[in-house]
């Protein structure tokens, strides 16, 4: 455009060739953004479907991915059985699963431990033939540290803590004699009586399930001649 003007036709007919190229830049700037945002989401699209049909195929073929973590867990809870009041010593194995990605890679920590009853001794509890029943009974609780209450520890760790027993945890039961098949499989009973009637070992297997976290809990009754 010129800087000085003497005839306003000539004025008008510049400020109007400026205004269209501008409109036309506009527009030209206008589709080249539109053209980066399609091409934007084509590849959105294609690198969301890659990643979709990786995870169904790797779903497909490997399931997922978990990894055991040796560093221990701070939250397990513990358990007492007792069997007509009388606290026996089990075993028990704790798995907790974390979540990493989910569906996809999950983190894996186990424990071992052993809870002893009233008699340190006995690894398997002898039933006493003069009682008419057997009654079955499972205690879940927290553990928190003495000296800092609050503080939640595992109840698996060798070492002073304040019990707070708890009423989330689920259980499933499964009776075996030895060498004979699983007398009872299902939710937790409290009266044992029918499954414990013939001389022999028994097996108890309960299943306890909190959160992310699934303890085995193992103990061994014998009935001796009835």
């Amino acid at each position: 455009m010129k800087k000085f003007y003497t005839d306003k036709k000539e004025m008008t007919k510049d400020y109007e060739e400026m205004r269209k190229d501008i409109i036309k830049e506009y527009n030209l700037t206008k589709q080249k953004i539109k053209k980066r945002k399609q091409k934007r989401k084509k590849n959105l699209i294609a690198i969301s479907i890659i990643i979709i049909t990786f995870f169904i195929v790797f779903k497909l073929t490997i399931k997922n991915i978990t990894f055991t973590s040796s560093l221990p867990s701070n939250d397990l809870k513990g358990y007492t059985v007792s069997i007509n009041n009388i606290p026996i010593t089990i075993n028990v194995e704790d798995i907790k699963k974390t979540t990493i990605i989910p569906y996809f890679i999950y983190k894996q920590t186990q424990e071992v431990s052993m809870y002893y009853g009233e008699n340190l001794e006995e690894i398997v509890y002898p039933l006493d033939n003069t009682s008419d029943k057997y009654i079955l009974d499972i205690k879940t609780f927290d553990c928190f540290l003495k000296k800092h209450y609050q503080t939640q520890t595992s109840c698996t760790k060798q070492m002073n803590y304040t019990k707070k027993e708890t009423t989330d945890t689920t259980y499933n039961l499964t009776i075996q004699k030895h060498g004979k098949k699983e007398s009872y499989n299902g939710p937790l009973i409290k009266d044992i009586t029918p499954y414990v009637t013939e001389e022999g070992y028994y097996n108890f297997q309960i299943t306890a399930t909190y959160d992310n976290t699934t303890s085995t809990i193992f103990f061994t009754l014998r009935r001796d001649n009835v």
